[in-house]
């Protein structure tokens, strides 16, 4: 008995989050090529004695980190679209140089419209952090044309950008696999994107309110730039802005990143020469991508001390190691606890209307494609609408189960439907794959069931349970083969 007990145990769960090594597929591609993209403009601007340009154009590198095994053209391109987002981000942050209240609204209204972004093209990892990141960065930077710098991030993106396409056309295999021609799955067209509307609109509020709080905690304390505050809001709520996500995430980036400042201020302590600043950059950016997907608290480790090395290359300044960085550590500290408090805005009828307008989408596309399953332009249409809503399902309910206690004990109320719901989605995709006849019959079962489903979501009190009992899908017939 003690022993299952012992595995349930929050604190025992979350201390072997922060030892355990996840597998994961090896990143040593981007990893190089991220590191030779930060290390190249620093030691060139070094060169030509233009440190700070340099550390600004180093942020460029970040954009090799959206790089995957794809073809050439695909994982070029995605590449190609972190960089316009580090620019932009870079830009946008720029209109608030010198003015930290002004900094602090403009990065949470960024913080929202990447997030809203990133989800509605599903956005590869590491998704929101690196726009954000540079955003809050800019603001941050002395009052200055930022156009030099913007090119700087510009021209080290698109290096990242040729070295990616390069790296996956030598890496034939990767680039011949056949699986990855299939088409993304991101939403890209109006008629799928529809149902996510409310559901991404709401998690950019939730993003960009957490980023703001943490700037503005971090102005509170005295702090003169709160940029750091910002970034790790965004990075906590980076991978799902729910409670029980949030709140591991944050304990796993304050120990990775308290053990990163011992780091940083040992490096810093030692004032390592321009060659050394070079190589440390580089072997810190490579060894973050190696491990972030394996342990992320171990991936702050190195995050921390080449952000504050970084920093200390593009503002130089009398400040001690170990005051630089005791001042990460508490903007980390603050920028979690404002990640952990986004994580909790959310009311159990929200997350429930949430549930049911998913539900009822896939009801309404397994209706269109259970009426028509035939493998011709119509019946694939409808058949990719409905693999999306499912997969807008099967996320909706991850998330709305990963909120705070109240909510998720209100959620299991639909688990049957929506459980339900995904058998009838399957008949209907069952149904195309075999390009049998169509159901109308069943098809009118279904949107009678979401029409039902509407009209009771409409009528539920706010403070109420979420739902009632409603008879599930395969009581209408569209499940019974």
């Amino acid at each position: 008995m003690s022993a299952p007990l012992l595995r349930n145990d929050p604190l025992t769960r979350l201390l072997a989050r922060l030892v355990s090594i996840r597998p994961a597929p090896r990143r040593c591609r981007t990893a190089a090529i991220a590191g030779i993209c930060m290390a190249l403009p620093v030691g060139l601007a070094y060169a030509v004695h233009r440190p700070a340009l340099g550390a600004i154009g180093g942020l460029g590198s970040l954009a090799a980190l959206y790089g995957r095994p794809s073809p050439p053209g695909r994982d070029a391109g995605a590449v190609a679209v972190a960089v316009l987002g580090l620019v932009t981000g870079f830009l946008v942050g720029s209109s608030a140089q010198g003015r930290p209240w002004l900094a602090v609204v403009v990065t949470g209204v960024w913080a929202m419209v990447v997030t809203v972004v990133c989800g509605a093209v599903a956005a590869r990892p590491p998704g929101i952090v690196m726009p954000i990141l540079v955003g809050a960065l800019a603001t941050a930077l002395p009052p200055q044309n930022p156009l030099p710098l913007a090119a700087a991030v510009a021209a080290t993106g698109a290096l990242a950008t040729l070295l990616i396409w390069a790296s996956a056309w030598l890496s034939t295999p990767a680039a011949k696999d056949p699986r990855s021609r299939r088409r993304p799955t991101g939403v890209l067209l109006y008629p799928v994107w529809r149902p996510y509307a409310r559901t991404l609109a709401w998690a950019g509020l939730r993003t960009g309110g957490g980023v703001s709080l943490g700037g503005v905690l971090a102005l509170v304390v005295g702090a003169p730039h709160p940029f750091w505050g910002m970034a790790t809001a965004a990075a906590v709520l980076a991978t799902g802005n729910h409670a029980v996500t949030v709140n591991d995430r944050a304990l796993l980036r304050g120990t990775g990143t308290l053990l990163g400042c011992l780091v940083a201020g040992g490096v810093l302590a030692l004032h390592p020469d321009k060659i050394t600043t070079v190589l440390l950059l580089a072997f810190f950016t490579f060894m973050t991508e190696c491990v972030v997907a394996r342990n992320y608290a171990l991936a702050m480790v190195f995050v921390t001390p080449m952000a504050i090395v970084l920093a200390s290359v593009a503002s130089p300044v009398a400040v001690a190691p170990w005051i630089l960085a005791a001042e990460r550590l508490l903007q980390t500290v603050l920028g979690c606890v404002a990640a952990v408090i986004a994580g909790r805005l959310v009311t159990v009828h929200w997350a429930s209307q949430q549930r049911l307008r998913a539900i009822r989408a896939v009801l309404l596309a397994a209706a269109d494609l259970l009426e028509r399953p035939q493998r011709d332009g119509l019946g694939d249409k409808n058949a990719d609408v409905l693999t999306r809503r499912i997969s807008h399902l099967e996320l909706v309910s991850a998330r709305t189960a990963g909120e705070r206690p109240a909510v998720r004990s209100a959620m299991t109320a639909l688990d049957a439907l929506a459980q339900d719901t995904a058998t009838a989605a399957k008949e209907a995709l069952r149904r195309y794959q075999d390009a049998a006849e169509g159901d109308p019959d069943g098809a009118d079962a279904l949107r009678d069931l979401a029409a039902r489903l509407d009209t009771a979501s409409k009528g539920t009190a706010r403070t109420t349970a979420p739902v009632p009992q409603y008879p599930s899908p395969s009581r209408y017939g569209a499940v019974d083969g």
